[in-house]
């Protein structure tokens, strides 16, 4: 048998040529040791806690504000069907009045607002004249003369409060100990929803503005910022924290609310509408972005009334915010 040649063997195409590199190289790529990869350094974890910006921050407020808003109203605490009807002396209602009728409530908290009105020219006309030794150089819109303008006003205001109040339902009381720690957590819940509703006013006067409000919101707050080492800037916010608000929740809460109440039979409305008067009559002390979050403060301290009846309830509750801001203007 004849021995085929190679192309034979191959088939149709030419023998295929061996590579004179081809046995070497592949043997020296198999003898080549693998590279090793190294492993990924160990990080050690962070014992820093995570850094929260001022937006995040913000909105963690006003959600906290929203969520205390909806316990309150699915607790039933300020829905209007809740907060009964008339609160002047009327059943179903637990406002101030001691059962007098409602035009006389409203003609003393009349008497009040100009007995204040009236103290504060007197003083004022008192130091443009410098009437007084202890009055000289001094001016009206110096610190010692605000002060002094703002003693006569709330002073007088206080004096009118107080004879109101022994006509109406025999006079001032001492709150209790139990009045005041419930003053005390009834703004500590509060509070979120107040400072929401300033965070809030405060994006809107940005937008509309161009620029973010005034970090400090009124004329008292400014006075001591200014002026730490004045006493009479410290006078000021005396007044601010003692004696507004036992003469504003004398006129605002008992009397005027409790005259609303009685004349439109609803005590959600009187609320309203009394706290809308208390914000507008801070209207020049206050920027109007601060307008919404005394109105709402308004409205807390109406429910607080209505519901517990107690005026010192009320007062204890307006001075501990007033506190709370004048330490938040100093040392926040």
């Amino acid at each position: 048998m004849q021995r085929l040649p190679d192309q034979a063997v191959l088939g149709a195409g030419a023998r295929t040529p061996r590579l004179a590199g081809d046995g070497p190289t592949l043997l020296l790529a198999q003898q080549l040791p693998k590279p090793k990869t190294e492993a990924p350094p160990v990080q050690e974890p962070s014992t820093k806690p995570p850094r929260i910006s001022s937006q995040q921050w913000k909105w963690l407020q006003v959600t906290l504000g929203v969520l205390m808003l909806a316990i309150l109203w699915f607790g039933n605490v300020i829905k209007p069907s809740s907060l009964g009807g008339k609160g002047a002396g009327g059943a179903g209602g637990g406002g101030g009045g001691g059962g007098q009728p409602w035009w006389s409530m409203l003609f003393a908290a009349i008497v009040i607002y100009f007995a204040m009105a009236l103290g504060a020219q007197a003083m004022t006309l008192q130091v443009q004249n410098q009437a007084w030794p202890f009055l000289e150089k001094v001016a009206t819109d110096s610190t010692k003369g605000r002060a002094l303008i703002l003693l006569a006003n709330f002073g007088a205001g206080l004096l009118a409060g107080v004879a109101m109040l022994a006509l109406a339902s025999g006079g001032l009381k001492r709150p209790a100990a139990a009045q005041l720690g419930m003053g005390v957590l009834a703004i500590v819940v509060l509070f979120p929803i107040v400072n929401a509703t300033g965070l809030l006013s405060a994006d809107v006067y940005q937008l509309l503005k161009g620029q973010p409000p005034p970090r400090i919101s009124h004329t008292t707050l400014e006075t001591v910022t200014s002026n730490r080492n004045d006493t009479w800037a410290w006078v000021q916010i005396g007044c601010a924290v003692l004696l507004a608000p036992i003469v504003e929740e004398i006129i605002y809460r008992y009397f005027l609310q409790s005259a609303l109440s009685g004349v439109l039979g609803r005590a959600w409305l009187a609320i309203v509408i009394g706290s809308a008067l208390f914000a507008s009559a801070h209207i020049g002390s206050v920027p109007l972005q601060a307008l919404p979050m005394l109105f709402v403060l308004g409205l807390g301290l109406g429910v607080a009334m209505q519901r517990t009846g107690s005026l010192g309830v009320a007062i204890v509750m307006h001075m501990v915010f007033n506190a709370a801001n004048v330490a938040l203007a100093v040392w926040g």
